[in-house]
C-alpha cells in the first residue's frame, strides 16, 4: 500500500464522517495554543479498560493473522528456538535441574522481550505512512 492510498482512504473516512455528521474529537476552532481543552463532558460515555484491552487484542491478532508469511516465520522461529532449549537443558528432578529451569526460564525471559521488541521496532517503517 503507497502513501498516495493512504491519504486517498483517509480523505474518503473523512469525507464519510462529515456527511455522516460524525464527530471525529478535532477542535472547530483552534485553540490559542492550538490544543483543544477538554473539561469534561458528562453526557460522553468513555469505554471502560476491559472493553478498550478487548478492541486492542482483536486489532493485534487481526494484524498478525492478515500475514501468512509472518506467522509461519514465528511459527518456525519458535519451535526451533525450542528445540535448540531442549537440547541444552536435560531436565530431571535434582537440585542441579531446579538451577537449570531458572537457567532456562530466565533465557526464554530474555529471548521473548528481545523477539516482541525487534518485531514491535520492525512495525515502525511500516506504520509511519498511515
Amino acid at each position: 500500500e503507497t502513501l498516495e492510498d493512504v491519504q486517498e482512504r483517509i480523505q474518503r473516512l473523512a469525507k464519510l464522517a462529515r456527511e455522516q455528521n460524525i464527530e471525529m474529537g478535532l477542535p472547530s476552532k483552534p485553540t490559542s495554543t492550538g490544543l483543544k481543552r477538554y473539561g469534561g463532558d458528562h453526557h460522553t460515555r468513555r469505554a471502560s479498560i476491559f472493553v478498550q484491552f478487548k478492541l486492542l487484542l482483536k486489532r493485534a491478532l487481526k494484524e498478525n493473522f492478515r500475514s501468512k508469511s509472518t506467522l509461519i516465520i514465528k511459527t518456525v522461529q519458535q519451535v526451533s528456538l525450542g528445540l535448540i532449549y531442549g537440547g541444552i537443558y536435560h531436565l530431571g528432578m535434582n537440585q542441579a535441574s531446579i538451577q537449570d529451569r531458572f537457567g532456562l526460564l530466565s533465557l526464554i525471559a530474555i529471548g521473548a522481550s528481545n523477539m516482541a521488541m525487534a518485531s514491535t521496532v520492525r512495525s515502525f517503517p511500516k506504520e509511519k505512512a498511515i
